[in-house]
């Protein structure tokens, strides 16, 4: 601290000989540079060595600015929302220094150091797009309402010695978000103060130090991935929080005490897991005051029925919705199709229609098109994991809204209430590109897409339907393709949860790009840049066979596929595979009617939601992961092209195409049974694994002031 203080009275004594940097990079490598006025970095530009920024920065959007400073930074520091800042050195941040906008910062390991709050403003997103760490030096990070810290896939954001709260989020829109199940949380001496409930979706944290849960709320942890409380560390829940374990996975033990020393520490709080079960091993588990442990896993558990909630309509006149799409926080829902008409909140050719949803209701919210005629088609949506972005894509697209007729692929950027554009790529010539579906990698950085095409546009070989973009927030770039056959159809693209894996289902491939003749479906392997061969699955001999629905578990471990035999029935039409990370085997299967055109898990994994043509929507369990068992059914129209399950998993959305009654879009509400289950021993809380001898043993100590109330069952397996 007594360096930092010298080499700050320094700049303020040399700030009378250094006012001013030449150009617009600011070099303090021969001479200190004092910059009192506001500085503005384009792209590619930086400021190196002994720099002092006394009136804050600006990182235009887009650019990246390198800050190889020894030096703090004053004033206001705006990123534009797309702007990158990446750090070559920590950078301290004085007392004072505010955040005005969204971002992304590239730490390379380098720490941003708080000397004073720090405040993230409402609905703004801070990416982590780099490992970076944030080091509080006793201060606090507060976020206010709805704004997030998103953790990119593949990377580290590490939080210490801070305090981080909230004013406002919701449990699908927390505060701290990790994007994919390869990003990591580290927290090291750090206090979490939530003003709500909390889920970790997907991701790994690791505590370090002491780590502290305070409030009142919940903090719910649905990642199917492992956690760890490290050496020597402490994570404490204090009194009124609850510690909620419901993973989406099966696996009980994913909330590890890496060794004897590691502690899990209940303060008059409640731990309760779901029919997962909980398994503690190794450290130390210390029962303080009153403590609820709650394992009981029946009530609630099965979806059981569903019941029309709200409706819209799409159009008056023979087409409808093809597509409907919800934003990740889960309080807007996209939607497109074709022979759209004026509805109310919307006018004539609005084939991208948004509404605003409060957990009941829908109400219109803003809208654009894709064309200015009938034969306008609107067929694949996919929002960015942070939901900034929405990707659109259908056929005979027009010159409207900022992009041209060749423009089948076009970006918006969404600010909550209204959407603009942003970038667009042609998929083949006008009128002739046909995007079939888009899927964005959990890094927000890549987009898949896949359709049929007649040219090479884009950037890609006229044989390759299946394209991939990289995305800086401002522009697409081309990365890498694959062909799927001449002449056949690319239907279905969808990205696993982890990012490394890409599946594709189609009707009449060839042998090309590694695949015989009868893979319809096809997944290939991502390193970031190019896509390889990994292996597949047939569907059918005939090239009548077509793959046109396809969906990954949550926890990445489960691929469904469905699709049809060219009009007609095929036996187990929807098909659940195993995935171990190079090879599939099929698990499950039953039959559907003539044809499956979407299938969606449930967000905890439990529950798989079909529909497509004559059967209706029907929703399965599939809790064992070995079979699937038909709970209920629904019918809206004999043809419903897709069903989505909001992120609050207790809300389906289904499309429908010419209904006779109308009300394209219906909103249903899941009721679940509250019939309890006999719980098993694998299913309930257990301290110990005695199959692994003594080394798994856990400590659990009941301290003399506690109260211990047990619900469920709670299991000794120690040595």
């Amino acid at each position: 601290m007594r360096l930092y203080q010298s080499i700050r009275a320094l700049f303020l004594l040399s700030a009378l000989f250094f006012k001013h940097a030449d150009g617009s990079n600011l070099n303090g490598t021969a001479a200190v540079v004092y910059k009192n006025q506001h500085h503005v970095f384009s792209n590619g530009e930086s400021a190196l060595g002994y720099v002092r920024m006394n009136g804050g920065f600006t990182v235009k959007p887009g650019a990246t600015a390198t800050l190889d400073t020894v030096v703090s930074v004053s004033g206001s520091i705006d990123l534009r929302e797309t702007g990158v800042l990446q750090l070559l050195k920590d950078l301290n941040l004085d007392a004072g220094v505010t955040w005005s906008s969204g971002g992304y910062i590239k730490g390379r390991s380098r720490a941003l150091i708080l000397n004073d709050t720090l405040s993230i403003p409402a609905s703004k997103i801070i990416h982590i797009s780099d490992d970076t760490i944030i080091d509080g030096n006793g201060n606090t990070l507060l976020l206010n309402d709805y704004a997030q810290i998103f953790v990119d896939n593949n990377v580290t954001l590490t939080l210490r010695n801070l305090v981080v709260c909230n004013t406002k989020n919701n449990v699908n829109n927390p505060c701290l978000r990790i994007s994919g199940n390869r990003g990591k949380l580290a927290l090291d001496n750090v206090e979490l103060a939530m003003a709500n409930d909390m889920a970790l979706a997907q991701g790994q944290l690791y505590f370090h130090n002491e780590v502290i849960f305070t409030g009142s709320s919940t903090f719910i942890y649905n990642s199917p991935e492992a956690s760890f409380i490290t050496r020597s560390g402490v994570v404490k829940f204090d009194k009124g929080t609850t510690f909620s374990f419901a993973p989406t996975s099966t696996a009980d033990h994913l909330f590890k005490l890496q060794d004897k020393t590691s502690t899990l520490y209940l303060n008059g709080c409640t731990l309760k897991t779901t029919s997962s079960g909980m398994r503690l091993t190794k450290g130390n588990l210390i029962l303080d005051n009153k403590i609820v442990l709650e394992s009981n896993p029946g009530n609630g558990s099965m979806p059981a029925t569903l019941t029309l909630l709200d409706d819209a309509d799409y159009t008056t006149t023979s087409g409808g919705l093809n597509i409907s799409a919800w934003h990740p926080n889960g309080n807007v829902l996209a939607i497109g199709g074709q022979r759209v008409l004026s509805t109310p909140g919307f006018a004539n050719h609005n084939e991208l229609r948004l509404f605003s949803f409060d957990g009941a209701i829908l109400t219109a919210l803003t809208s654009q098109d894709y064309g200015t005629n009938f034969n306008n088609q609107v067929q694949a949506l996919a929002w960015t994991p942070d939901g900034r972005f929405l990707a659109v894509g259908g056929t005979l697209a027009d010159t409207v809204g900022g992009f041209a007729n060749t423009d089948e692929l076009r970006i918006y950027s969404f600010n909550g209430s209204t959407l603009t554009a942003v970038t667009s790529q042609p998929y083949g010539t006008a009128g002739a590109g046909q995007i079939y579906d888009l899927s964005w990698n959990p890094d927000g950085k890549t987009i898949a897409l896949v359709g049929r095409i007649q040219a090479a546009v884009g950037g890609f070989p006229s044989t390759d339907s299946i394209r991939l973009y990289s995305f800086n927030g401002t522009s697409l770039t081309a990365l890498t393709s694959q062909p799927y056959g001449p002449g056949s159809q690319t239907l279905r693209v969808a990205w696993s949860p982890d990012g490394k894996t890409l599946a594709i289902g189609g009707g009449s491939p060839t042998a090309v790009g590694g695949f015989a003749n009868t893979d319809q479906l096809r997944l290939y392997s991502f390193n970031g840049s190019t896509l390889t061969a990994l292996t597949s699955s047939s569907y059918g001999s005939s090239s009548a066979f077509n793959v046109y629905a396809l969906a990954w578990s949550p926890d990445g471990k489960s691929l469904a596929f469905g699709g049809d035999l060219g009009g007609g029935p095929v036996p187990n039409q929807l098909r659940v595979c195993s995935f171990t990370g190079n090879t599939l085997k099929l698990t499950a299967g039953q039959p559907y009617g003539i044809q499956i055109t979407w299938i969606d898990w449930s967000p905890d994994g439990k529950t798989l939601a079909v529909t497509g043509q004559s059967t209706g929507t029907e929703l399965f369990d599939f809790s064992s992961t070995t079979t699937l068992n038909a709970i209920t059914t629904v019918s809206i129209a004999s043809y419903t092209p897709t069903v989505r399950w909001a992120p609050n998993g207790k809300t389906l959305s289904l499309s429908a195409y010419s209904p006779t009654s109308g009300n394209e879009l219906q909103l249903y509400s899941v009721g679940f049974s509250q019939e309890s289950f006999p719980q098993s021993y694998s299913r309930s809380i257990i301290f110990g694994n005695s199959a692994l001898g003594s080394s798994s043993n856990l400590n659990a100590e009941v301290l003399g002031a506690a109260h211990v109330t047990i619900n469920g069952i709670v299991n000794d397996d120690s040595v």
